[in-house]
């Protein structure tokens, strides 16, 4: 015997998973949530994904080289990480009060030492929050 011991420990974060947006499932709407019940209503999870995808398509499509009138989609995908919206989902969990999710620039090896992040991304997300925040918020420019 060397007398060496040798301990194995785990040390990490352990967490619940979350759904967010809950309506939405492999980037598209499920069946039943296409049916608002004939109440004519649509739900606030349908309203929040198409205002931030309309927003995203404007910023993506006005900030293009060639300005082109077709814009980029947004795709919707499920992430496998922790992040601030999965606290706000299991807060709230009601999916008809309070919509949650995790919207960003393009990355690649985030948080490594050698991450990066599109930089034509990056104005574009800026632009589809300001374009989100200005139609969900109702704001409207005043006049002198």
């Amino acid at each position: 015997e060397m007398g060496l011991r040798l301990e194995i420990s785990y040390r990490g974060f352990h967490a619940d998973g979350a759904v967010l947006l809950s309506e939405y499932v492999d980037g598209k709407r499920k069946r039943d949530a296409l049916d608002d019940g004939g109440t004519g209503e649509r739900s606030l999870q349908r309203e929040f994904v198409e205002t931030i995808q309309k927003c995203h398509g404007l910023a993506s499509s006005s900030s293009s080289s060639k300005c082109i009138a077709k814009s980029e989609s947004l795709p919707l995908k499920p992430i496998t990480c922790t992040c601030d919206a999965r606290f706000y989902s299991s807060l709230y969990q009601d999916p008809t009060k309070v919509a949650v999710t995790c919207y960003g620039p393009e990355s690649t090896n985030i948080h490594g030492v050698d991450e990066s992040v599109s930089l034509k991304s990056m104005r574009d997300v800026t632009a589809t929050i300001a374009l989100f925040i200005r139609d969900w918020c109702g704001l409207v420019g005043q006049r002198d």
